[in-house]
């Protein structure tokens, strides 16, 4: 579906910061870049709206958002009390089938990481972290929607689309991280597998709990210092700006 597809390509310029947030996103020029009509581009634009992904403001156009701080902390406390639950529904529900997938995803992380160990390579780059962000995504949504529970599903999928992605950004995937969220889809598989609905339901909790720590070291994280010369300011500005730092 064209529509789908135009969701999930501007899905991943935002995950990949291509389009940061605070970017401006022209739905013509987009149209033109991906080689489709601006009809599912709009309607791939208002769903990310809808997710809270993208802010769409009249006679402007359509902006990344910029998620806060505290906005994080309350998405976190949503998963973490719905999505255990939801995992504890999945571990009395879900069927062979689907645990032989959620098997595959946790194989396609590990590899993965022994590809990164391998290497030396002290974080995931590039197509590596997408790889990693789209298995981890997908192991998540097909364990919620192993409850049977739609609703449930369409709320704990868009606040998980939320934090992955705007954590994403700034967050450093190292090879610890990669090996906890390993360790941890394995702890939630073997517990769903055994059909253990409690043990999936601690895990699981633990899980998010970890995961909006990590978020929050990378929030926290002091930025860089901005380049003036990007900001494309008047000469009279930028020089005000270069004199406050000593410079000529």
């Amino acid at each position: 579906m064209i529509q789908e597809q135009a969701f999930q390509q501007i899905r991943e310029r935002i995950i990949t910061g291509e389009f940061p947030p605070g970017t401006v996103i022209s739905e013509a020029a987009l149209a033109k870049d991906l080689g489709v009509s601006r009809t599912p581009v709009g309607e791939a634009l208002r769903d990310l709206a809808r997710a809270g992904l993208v802010e769409q403001v009249p006679r402007f156009g359509t902006i990344v958002r910029t998620i806060s701080r505290d906005e994080m902390i309350e998405l976190y406390e949503l998963r973490e009390a719905v999505e255990p639950y939801a995992v504890a529904l999945a571990a009395d529900r879900i069927s062979p089938d689907d645990v032989r997938r959620l098997e595959k995803l946790c194989a396609q992380i590990e590899a993965g990481l022994e590809a990164m160990r391998r290497s030396g390579q002290p974080a995931l780059e590039g197509a590596a972290v997408k790889e990693f962000l789209a298995a981890d995504m997908a192991f998540h949504t097909l364990l919620i929607a192993a409850a049977g529970n739609r609703r449930i599903l369409n709320l704990i999928r868009d606040s998980h689309l939320m934090t992955e992605l705007f954590g994403a950004q700034g967050r450093i995937h190292t090879e610890h991280v990669v090996a906890e969220a390993c360790d941890f889809h394995a702890r939630i598989l073997d517990a769903v597998r055994r059909g253990d609905s409690e043990s999936a339901r601690s895990v699981v909790a633990e899980h998010v709990r970890v995961s909006l720590r990590y978020n929050l070291e990378s929030f926290d994280r002091p930025r860089g210092r901005t380049d003036v010369a990007d900001l494309g300011l008047p000469d009279d500005v930028r020089a005000m700006l270069n004199r406050t730092e000593g410079q000529p």
